[in-house]
């Protein structure tokens, strides 16, 4: 998504003269003041970035945590699964639940790249729940680094302005929306795979073999490792590399030509250097396949009516949620179809709007001095982002996505459309920072009142495309005691193999009571037959506990299913186990 001379000038045709350069200090010197505030900037930004994401998190002393006590448990339930595989008390395909279904893995996203964060927080005694918040927390910080390092690096953009972009996309509106599914946490690893492919492209360009190829074969790798973590943000970035590839086409050709320049001068090194990242992608393409095309071959896919029933409508396209500070009252989102979180996932107004109109300010104003090449690169981005979203957008019972759903691979498993506007968020995150910056550096070489007032005009624009990103109210539902007490959990009778809950009290939502279950297993160390994921097995109907009909589906699941002898009941209410058919244990 980013070409890898986007910071290489190209004065616009009779611009005036650069500003003469000045002597930087000397090797060795200690930093000017200037400098040690710049490196101060980000972090700043990261901190206050964090601390208003996280607030509720953090002033409740991590007791209250993001999510609900639905899909994030579930995620919560997954991690510690993964910490269950590295101990070597599970197989890794086969989760706890559904049982005595196998691969249940593929009914969900795999949360593979979170373990490496998860599993020794787990190791050194953080319970699951707050080990996955923490884990999450990680996962944003390193997202906003990589933004960052992304358009400082690789586009050139000054530190405030990139550390404004790293806001927007790490700590924006539709991330604060979207952290009650933290699986979706995931694209902040796509800066990361970004920055390794400027970083493989520039190698390559100045003849650094081994590390263009060292870097191909991580971005190959872990392109692949994000599709088993989480498919959405997976799927969505290889769509959105093909999109910006064709983008970049159009509207950057100078871009494309210098690569193909590179390809000419150096064929078999590049052609080592795309095996390398080919290679590595299929390596860790294979615990992906294993387990979801079982799960894909049994199922068939999603129907397309569940992907049209979530898609975004046009006033979608401004729907910012109820929270809003700046934008929720003005564009009156508080109605209920708009409080509905699959589809309150837009792009906040400020930020599309600058983007666009500096877009046409800088394409007309051919004397502005601004690099015509970073204006190209910044216009590349911001059709890509412009073209995805719109993939999506429903008009009536029609929706573009329904070509990409017939014609693309894995496109049948995808049934929240609106996510994609998470990924859309860094091209043009890219495209409004590079333009910002152009239009920064075009008052800077002006001369006169124009320059400041075009200098404030940027800087004011910034200030409040940060602000509009702030919401009243995040998205900290889950209580950590009260799970913590609800795994409180007496040992099972000794005749038990298996189980599932009934809860006659019928103050838990049925989707509630099967991730209970799920924990329980955990805890207690023998599977459940209940379960809560994306999927079902065929065959398996024990949706609500509280039907009538519920014990005969739990005995009809059991003769279907073959599970073996030991089924035992667990009470929520009473925190009773019965075994079999006999009398209540306590």
């Amino acid at each position: 998504m980013t070409p890898e001379n986007a910071t290489v000038d190209e004065p616009a045709i009779d611009a005036p003269p650069a500003e003469p350069a000045q002597a930087g200090p000397s090797r060795g010197a200690p930093p000017s003041p200037l400098a040690r505030v710049e490196r101060l900037v980000p972090v700043l930004a990261w901190l206050a970035g964090s601390v208003l994401f996280y607030r509720e998190v953090l002033t409740s002393g991590f007791d209250q945590l993001q999510g609900n006590i639905g899909d994030q448990r579930l995620l919560a339930y997954l991690s510690e699964h993964w910490y269950l595989v590295v101990r070597g008390h599970a197989a890794w395909r086969d989760p706890s639940y559904f049982f005595p279904a196998r691969g249940v893995l593929g009914y969900s996203d795999a949360l593979f790249l979170y373990q490496p964060v998860y599993v020794p927080l787990r190791a050194l005694g953080v319970d699951q729940f707050a080990a996955f918040q923490i884990t999450v927390m990680v996962v944003t910080s390193i997202g906003f680094a990589a933004t960052y390092l992304l358009l400082r690096r690789a586009l050139g953009v000054r530190v405030g302005l990139a550390a404004v972009g790293a806001l927007v996309f790490c700590f924006g509106n539709n991330m604060t929306v979207a952290s009650g599914h933290g699986q979706l946490m995931a694209v902040q690893l796509l800066p990361v795979l970004a920055l390794l492919a400027v970083g493989a492209g520039r190698s390559l360009r100045d003849g650094r073999t081994r590390r263009a190829a060292a870097l191909a074969a991580a971005l190959g790798l872990l392109t692949a490792l994000l599709l088993f973590t989480s498919f959405y943000v997976g799927f969505y970035a290889l769509l959105t590399a093909a999109v910006a590839l064709l983008a970049t086409s159009v509207c950057a050709w100078p871009v494309v030509r210098r690569a193909l320049a590179v390809v000419r001068s150096a064929p078999k090194t590049c052609v080592l250097v795309v095996a390398a990242a080919a290679l590595s992608f299929g390596a860790g393409l294979v615990p992906f396949l294993i387990t979801y095309i079982p799960v894909l071959d049994t199922s068939g896919g999603r129907d397309f009516t569940e992907a049209l029933n979530l898609a975004p409508r046009l006033g979608d396209l401004w729907n910012v949620g109820p929270d809003n500070l700046l934008w929720s009252d003005v564009l009156g989102t508080y109605g209920p179809h708009h409080a509905e979180l699959e589809r309150a996932l837009a792009l906040t107004p400020l930020f599309v709007v600058s983007t666009l109109v500096g877009l046409v300010v800088l394409l007309a104003w051919r004397r502005s001095g601004a690099d015509r090449l970073r204006v190209r690169t910044a216009l590349a981005s911001a059709v890509t982002a412009v073209v995805l979203v719109l993939l999506v957008v429903r008009v009536g019972d029609h929706t573009p996505w329904h070509t990409v759903w017939r014609l693309v691979p894995g496109a049948t498993a995808i049934r929240a459309l609106g996510r994609i506007e998470l990924v859309a968020a860094l091209p043009l995150v890219m495209a409004w920072a590079v333009l910002a910056d152009c239009l920064w550096g075009a008052a800077r070489r002006r001369r006169g009142g124009p320059r400041w007032l075009l200098s404030a005009a940027v800087a004011v624009v910034a200030v409040v495309v940060a602000l509009e990103q702030v919401t009243t109210s995040g998205m900290a539902d889950l209580d950590r005691s009260a799970q913590r007490a609800l795994l409180e959990v007496s040992p099972p009778p000794s005749a038990c193999s298996s189980f599932y809950v009934v809860d006659p009290s019928g103050r838990r939502p049925l989707w509630a009571i099967q991730v209970d279950a799920m924990l329980i297993s955990h805890v207690v160390g023998i599977p459940t037959l209940n379960g809560y994921s994306g999927l079902a097995p065929q065959g398996w109907f024990l949706y609500d506990p509280r039907s009538p009909t519920y014990e005969a589906e739990v005995a009809a699941w059991i003769d279907r299913s073959g599970a073996p002898a030991g089924v035992c009941s667990f009470d929520l209410a009473a925190r009773r186990w019965t075994a079999g058919a006999g009398a209540a244990t306590d």
